[in-house]
């Protein structure tokens, strides 16, 4: 029971991750499903959805056809849609119910990928992760379906310049965010090549070989980082371009070093209890900067899916909304999205507005994080430390 959120909210599925990271690059997402999620995603999770035009179905999978094991139906509703709407790709993406029936979804890509001669996968996603997992398992597969399409033209003659990899409105809302962080390395000339998965195409992807680094701005990004690095030897620096974080990357890219720009030494003499929640990689780049310009520890809890080498010292990982509200208790500040105020007691409260938790709630109040890191130093500085 642990597991139970009660109070809080949960994150984002990996389908809805998954069909985020595949939104604008022309392929056709099916959600093998019963009819409904397709109208939670785009109402709640993508704010693109009005006013762009993307291939989203979903199967209105029927309890008949799942207990006898229709996949025919699937299958031809599928290829009669592609043939007519003729995407780039097809990409199939399973929920709950056929994750739970052992539904073949990758034999089914096959026959649907024969019948139509257009490149067809299945993700291997079950609603059970969040949506940082989808987000990896779909742009680790545009890599490796883009290594495939320039076998011909690798290696280029001239590395230049950088790819940016996890970018998706779950984590980056639509105001500026993915415009500033571009900003960031071309007002350095360096320019970028291309980014996975906002502001692009299929076809601008397909260039991402000519890039000298990847930059890993969010989980989602870093298998495909590392696909790229195993084809390409592409070496791929990890963290948000922010504050002291940002100079770091510029740091590690003029030297020729890789790694996590956010694992720095600073002298921190301050000591209290503050706490910081958001996407890994996001929250640790962000604390950092923040320590910096603080001169204080800010833990993160690691609330979505990460790996242990990445996580900081010191940082913690996220075991249950009890024992979190427990920690909350004792806070001296809490950094977060404001669904977490709930269980945060009286304890003050900076909040940092996140798609992939609260959805469309506070869409308005989301912050553009490449370019009001100092917004949240300033309302930090008001708590007199």
């Amino acid at each position: 029971m642990k597991q139970v959120n009660r109070i809080i909210s949960t994150y984002s599925a990996d389908v809805f991750g998954a069909v985020s990271a595949l939104f604008e690059l022309g392929g056709m997402i099916v959600i093998h499903d019963p009819s409904g999620c397709n109208s939670t995603y785009t109402t709640h999770d993508e704010p693109r959805w009005f006013d762009s035009k993307t291939l989203l179905y979903i199967s209105a999978l029927t309890e008949r056809d799942a207990i006898l094991g229709n996949d025919k139906k699937f299958i031809d509703d599928v290829t009669k849609t592609a043939l007519l709407q003729k995407p780039k790709f097809i990409a199939l993406l399973s929920a709950q119910m056929p994750a739970m029936l052992g539904i073949d979804m990758n034999g089914i890509s096959k026959v649907i990928e024969k019948n139509t001669n257009i490149k067809t996968f299945a993700l291997p996603t079950t609603s059970m992760q969040d949506y940082s997992v989808g987000i990896s398992l779909a742009l680790k597969k545009i890599a490796g379906i883009i290594i495939e399409n320039t076998k011909k033209h690798y290696p280029p003659n001239l590395r230049k310049g950088v790819n940016i990899l996890g970018l998706t409105p779950l984590d980056f809302a639509l105001n500026g965010a993915d415009k500033a962080i571009t900003e960031f390395f071309e007002n350095q000339d360096i320019p970028v090549i291309s980014t996975f998965a906002m502001n692009t195409d299929f076809d601008k992807l397909n260039n991402a070989y000519k890039a000298a680094y990847n930059i890993v701005v969010s989980y989602g990004g870093l298998s495909a980082a590392k696909t790229m690095k195993k084809a390409w030897n592409i070496p791929y620096i990890i963290g948000l371009p922010v504050g002291m974080v940002g100079e770091n990357i510029l740091k590690l890219i003029k030297t020729n070093n890789n790694g996590a720009a956010y694992n720095l030494n600073l002298n921190l003499k301050k000591e209290k209890k503050f706490y910081l929640i958001y996407e890994s990689i996001i929250a640790a780049s962000l604390a950092t900067a923040l320590e910096h310009e603080i001169g204080c520890k800010i833990t993160v809890i690691n609330t979505t899916t990460t790996e242990k080498e990445f996580i900081r010292a010191g940082d913690e990982v996220f075991k249950s909304e009890s024992e979190l509200e427990e920690k909350f208790k004792r806070a001296d500040l809490i950094i977060a999205d404001p669904m977490y105020q709930a269980i945060a007691g009286n304890t003050p409260f900076i909040p940092l507005p996140h798609t992939a938790f609260s959805g469309r709630t506070y869409r308005g109040d989301t912050l553009n994080l490449a370019e009001d890191f100092y917004k949240i130093v300033d309302e930090i500085k008001k708590y007199k430390l």
